[in-house]
C-alpha cells in the first residue's frame, strides 16, 4: 500500500483528566475532591465513583455523598443504555445502600422488567409501600403482567388496586375482539377510565377492530399511540400491520417470534405459510430475485395451485439463470414464453441481443390470430420512436408490422407517418397518413402531420384546410396557428411568383388573422409590399425595412423573399433605402442572426441571399458582442452552412475569449468548410483539448457537440475505402456514398450499388420508390452499409487536391509555423486489397431480399 493511500489512524481517545501517577490513598482530600469533580465533569463515572468513595470513607460530608450518588446514577444509566439492565440495578442498589438515597425513584421500576425481575414488581405491589406517582407508575408497568398472569399468581395483591378492579373489563374486551364482536368490545372498553393502567390498550384494540374495515382510520389511530408504553410489543405489531405490503414484511424482521405470529394472526395468514413469510422477512426490504425464486421454489407446496409457477415466471426475467430449474419444477415453457423471458432479461441487463428475442417472440405469437394485438405491441416496442440506436429501415419495418397486426392503435400509425416523413419518403408517408386518418379522422397529431407534409410539398391550400380542422378540435393550439399563417404566406409567395398579385393579396389578408409575433408580422408586411410591387409607396418600403430589424436583416430578408417570389432584388432594395449597406451594428447583426435561424430550413437559398452582405458583415465581426450573442451569431451561420462568414466571427470570438471550447469548435469547422476529412492533426488536437475543457467547465452541451464531431473524424480516419476499417470487418460509411452523389459521381454510385446489392434488388427498390429519388438513394445507402463490400470495389472517382483544399484562415494573433503534414494513422493497414474473382452482379440478391427492408409489408 502506498503512503498516500494508507488509512488515517483513528484519533486517540481523550486523555483521562484524572492523574494516575499518585495512588488514591496517598492524595490529600483537597486533591481528591478536585480530581473527582474533574472526572465527573468528563463523564468518567467509574473513576469518579472510586474517588468519591475514598472521600466518603474519610469524611461523610453531604456534598460528597450526593456526588457519589450522582456518580452511581450516571454509571447505571450508561449501562442501561447498552441494554445491561441487571448491572444497572446492582449499581442503583449500591447507590441506595451506600448513599441512603430512595430505591424506588427515577428509572428503577422501568429497569426491573427487562432485567427479568418481575417478582420484585409483584413484591412491591403486595407490600403496598408505594403511594402517589410511584404507585401509578408501578401499576402501569405491571398492566401487561397482571393481564396475562393466571388468577392464582394474583393472590395477595391489594384488592383495591386498579389493576385488579379493571382487569375483568379488559379481558372481556379482548374476548369480544377474538369473537369479532366489536360492539361488545366497545362497550367493555368504556368501563376503562382515562387514567387506568390499561389506558394504552384502548386505542390499540380500537385500531385492531378498524384494521380491515377502515385501514386509513386504523393508521391514524396507530400514529397517535405513545412512543413509550408498557404494551410496546403490541404497539410494534400494530405499526407494522398498518404498513403497505412491502414495508410490513420488512418491519416483521425486527419483531420477536411471538410478535411475528401475532402480526400474521392480525393479517389473517394461515399457519402453513408462516415459515415462508418468516424467511421472506429476513431477506429485507429488497430481496434479490434469485433468492425470492429459491424461496418460492422451496415453499411451492404451501401456496395455492399455480401460484408458485406464476410468481416464479414473473421472476425469471430478473433471474434468467433459474430457467432450467423452473422447467424441471413446473414443466417446459412454450417457445414464445421462453423468448419473452429472454427478451425482458436482455432489456434489463442492457444486452444488445434483446431485439432478436423480441422479434422471435412476435413472430411466434403473431401466427395466432387471437394474439395479433399482443404481437402488435411487441413490434411497437421494437420500433419505439424513443430508441436512438435503431436504423431507420428497421424502425419502419417494425412499425409497419405493428400497424398491420393491429390498426386500431393510433400511436404506431402516428410514429410510422413521422418516421417515413423524416426518412425522406413523402409518397409513402402520404399513403400511411391517408390510411391513419381514415381510422382516426379527428386525431390532432395526425392532422398536424398532414399540415407539415402539405407544406413540404407546397400544397398550401391543403395545409390550410387541415390546419383549420386542427383548430376546430384544439382552438388554443398556438403551434398550428403559426403553421396556418405560414401556409398562407407560402401560398401567397407561390401566387406572387406566378404574378397573381390580386390572389396573393387575399391570401396575405387571411394570413394576418393567424400571425401574431413581430417577426411574423414583419414578414407579412414585406410580402404585402411585394404584392403592390410598383404601386407600393416609398414610405411603405422604408417602414418595412425598419420593421424587419435593421439594415442587415432587412436586406437579407428582402433578398430572400425576392428569390422565393422570382423577383430581382436590386430595384426593391433601392426603394427600401438598402442599396448601399453600411457596417451593421451589434443589434443589427443579432437581428440578422434571428432571421438566419428562421431560414435554416432553406440553407442554400439563405446563403445566396446573404452572400452580397459578406463585405459589411466581415467588418462587423470585430464588434464588441456579449459572449452569448457571439455564440448565437456563430450558431446561426453554421445552421445555413455559411462557413466563410463563420470563420471571421469565430476568429474574432477567439481573440476575445481564447480557447473557449464552443468558439474553437466553430472555428475548426469553418476553417475546413465542414469537410471533416480535411481537419488536420493540429485541428483534431485543438478539438480534443476543447472537449476536455468543456467537460471541466460543466458545459455539457458543447462537450457533447465536440465529442460527436471527434467520433465522426475518428470514423473517417479508421476507414480504408479499399479494405474496410483498419481494425477488421467492414462498415461502409454513409459519408463516402453521399460524397460521391454530391460531387457528381452518381454513375459510379449506382455501379457500386449494383455490385454490392445486386442489379435485381436495385431495380426492385427503384420501382417501389415511385420517382422519389432522394429516398431511393437513402435506402440504397442504408442497405449497402448493412450488406458489406463486393469482392472488389470499383475505382472511386479521382479529384484534384485543389477541389477540396480549404482556404486557410488563421485567427488574429502571432504568426505560427505551419503544422507538419498529418501522419497516417498507425492502425490503418498498408496492405493492398486481396484480388478476388469478379463476382456476378446478382450474387447477393437472395441475401438482401431476405433482409426485411422498409418497404416490405
Amino acid at each position: 500500500m502506498s503512503r498516500k493511500n494508507k488509512p488515517a489512524k483513528p484519533a486517540a481517545k481523550a486523555a483521562n483528566p484524572v492523574a494516575k501517577a499518585v495512588p488514591i490513598a496517598a492524595r490529600d482530600s483537597a486533591t481528591l475532591a478536585t480530581d473527582a469533580a474533574a472526572a465527573y465533569a468528563g463523564a468518567h463515572f467509574k473513576e469518579a465513583t472510586e474517588l468519591y468513595k475514598e472521600l466518603v470513607k474519610r469524611e461523610r460530608r453531604p456534598e460528597w455523598v450526593d456526588a457519589l450518588a450522582a456518580c452511581y446514577a450516571g454509571r447505571a444509566r450508561g449501562l442501561a443504555d447498552k441494554g445491561m439492565h441487571k448491572e444497572s440495578l446492582v449499581l442503583w442498589r449500591n447507590r441506595h445502600q451506600l448513599c441512603g438515597k430512595p430505591l424506588v425513584e427515577g428509572p428503577y421500576l422501568r429497569w426491573l422488567l427487562p432485567a427479568g425481575e418481575k417478582g420484585e414488581l409483584f413484591r412491591l405491589l403486595r407490600e403496598g409501600a408505594l403511594q402517589g406517582p410511584e404507585l401509578a407508575e408501578l401499576e402501569t408497568l405491571m398492566a401487561p403482567l397482571v393481564l396475562a398472569a393466571p388468577d392464582k399468581e394474583l393472590s395477595g395483591l391489594p384488592a383495591d388496586s386498579a389493576l385488579l378492579r379493571q382487569r375483568p373489563a379488559v379481558l372481556a374486551a379482548l374476548d369480544a375482539y377474538g369473537r369479532a364482536d366489536f360492539d361488545a368490545m366497545a362497550g367493555q372498553l368504556q368501563a376503562i377510565p382515562f387514567r387506568s393502567p390499561y389506558r394504552d390498550l384502548k386505542p390499540m384494540l380500537k385500531a385492531l377492530a378498524q384494521l380491515h374495515a377502515d385501514p386509513a382510520a386504523a393508521a391514524e389511530a396507530v400514529a397517535r399511540l405513545p412512543t413509550e408504553t408498557p404494551f410496546a410489543r403490541m404497539a410494534a405489531v400494530l405499526r407494522a400491520a398498518v404498513m403497505p405490503a412491502p414495508q410490513w414484511l420488512a418491519a416483521m424482521s425486527g419483531l420477536d417470534d411471538d410478535s411475528r405470529h401475532m402480526l400474521l394472526d392480525v393479517k389473517g395468514y394461515a399457519t402453513a405459510l408462516r415459515p415462508m413469510l418468516f424467511e421472506l422477512a429476513k431477506q429485507g426490504a429488497a430481496p434479490a430475485p434469485t433468492a425470492l425464486f429459491d424461496l418460492l421454489a422451496r415453499h411451492r407446496r404451501v401456496l395455492p395451485e399455480g401460484a408458485a409457477a406464476a410468481l416464479c415466471l414473473r421472476l425469471l426475467p430478473r433471474a434468467p439463470g433459474r430457467m432450467a430449474q423452473y422447467e424441471s419444477l413446473f414443466g417446459r415453457l412454450a417457445e414464445s414464453v421462453r423468448e419473452h423471458v429472454l427478451a425482458l432479461a436482455a432489456d434489463a441487463s442492457g444486452d444488445q441481443g434483446a431485439a432478436r428475442h423480441w422479434r422471435r417472440m412476435a413472430e411466434l405469437i403473431g401466427a395466432d390470430a387471437a394474439q395479433h394485438e399482443r404481437a402488435a405491441l411487441v413490434w411497437w416496442h421494437l420500433g419505439d420512436p424513443g430508441r436512438t440506436d435503431l436504423a431507420p429501415h428497421a424502425r419502419l419495418d417494425y412499425l409497419e408490422r405493428s400497424v398491420a397486426l393491429d390498426p386500431r392503435r393510433q400511436a404506431p400509425q402516428l410514429a410510422l407517418v413521422r418516421t417515413l416523413r423524416a426518412g425522406g419518403a413523402p409518397s409513402l408517408a402520404a399513403t400511411a397518413l391517408k390510411s391513419a386518418l381514415a381510422r382516426f379522422p379527428r386525431d390532432v397529431p395526425l392532422l398536424l402531420e398532414g399540415v407539415h407534409m402539405a407544406l413540404a410539398t407546397k400544397a398550401f391550400k391543403k395545409a390550410y384546410g387541415l390546419a383549420k380542422q386542427v383548430l376546430e378540435l384544439d382552438p388554443i393550439n398556438t403551434g398550428v396557428r403559426a403553421l396556418t399563417g405560414q401556409a398562407l404566406l407560402s401560398h401567397a409567395r407561390k401566387l406572387l411568383k406566378a404574378d397573381k398579385r390580386e390572389a396573393a393579396r387575399k391570401e396575405l389578408a387571411a394570413a394576418a388573422e393567424w400571425l401574431r409575433t413581430p417577426a411574423e408580422q414583419a414578414a407579412l408586411h414585406l410580402l404585402e409590399a411585394f404584392a403592390h410591387d410598383g404601386d407600393a409607396p416609398h414610405a411603405q418600403w422604408l417602414a418595412v425595412a425598419d420593421e424587419l430589424g435593421g439594415s442587415a436583416a432587412a436586406a437579407f430578408l428582402l433578398r430572400l423573399e425576392a428569390a422565393r417570389t422570382g423577383r430581382i432584388p436590386d430595384e426593391l432594395l433601392a426603394r427600401a433605402g438598402l442599396a448601399k449597406l453600411t457596417t451593421p451594428s451589434c443589434a443589427g447583426v443579432l437581428a440578422l442572426a434571428q432571421a438566419l435561424e428562421a431560414a435554416a430550413g432553406e440553407a442554400s437559398l439563405a446563403r445566396t441571399a446573404l452572400r452580397p452582405l459578406h463585405v459589411a458583415l466581415r467588418q462587423a465581426a470585430g464588434h464588441d458582442y456579449a459572449e452569448a450573442d457571439q455564440a448565437r451569431i456563430c450558431a446561426a451561420l453554421q445552421a445555413i452552412d455559411d462557413f466563410d462568414l463563420l470563420k471571421f466571427f469565430a476568429a474574432s470570438a477567439l481573440k476575445r475569449w481564447p480557447q473557449r471550447p464552443l468558439f474553437v469548435y466553430f472555428f475548426i469547422l469553418a476553417r475546413h468548410d465542414n469537410v471533416l476529412a480535411d481537419i488536420t492533426e493540429d485541428g483534431y488536437d485543438l478539438l480534443n483539448e476543447a472537449c476536455k475543457r468543456a467537460m471541466d467547465e460543466g458545459d455539457m452541451r458543447t462537450h457533447g457537440r465536440i465529442d460527436r464531431l471527434l467520433d465522426e473524424i475518428d470514423n473517417i480516419d479508421d476507414f480504408d475505402p479499399f479494405g474496410g476499417p483498419a481494425g477488421g470487418g467492414f462498415s461502409m460509411p454513409q459519408m463516402l456514398f453521399r460524397a460521391m452523389l454530391e460531387t457528381g459521381g452518381e454513375k459510379a454510385f449506382m455501379n457500386m450499388a449494383n455490385d454490392i446489392l445486386g442489379a435485381a434488388v436495385v431495380k426492385s427498390l427503384k420501382e417501389r420508390m415511385a420517382g422519389d429519388k432522394k429516398a431511393f438513394h437513402t435506402v440504397l445507402i442504408d442497405l449497402m452499409v448493412k450488406a458489406g463490400p463486393p469482392a472488389m470495389l470499383p475505382r472511386l472517382p479521382q479529384f484534384e487536391p485543389a477541389q477540396f483544399e480549404p482556404a486557410q484562415f488563421v485567427p488574429p494573433g502571432p504568426a505560427k509555423k505551419p503544422a507538419p503534414a498529418k501522419a497516417p494513422p498507425k492502425q490503418r493497414s498498408e496492405q493492398k486489397p486481396e484480388q478476388k474473382p469478379e463476382q456476378k452482379p446478382d450474387r447477393k440478391t437472395d441475401q438482401i431480399m431476405d433482409q426485411k427492408d422498409l418497404f416490405n409489408d
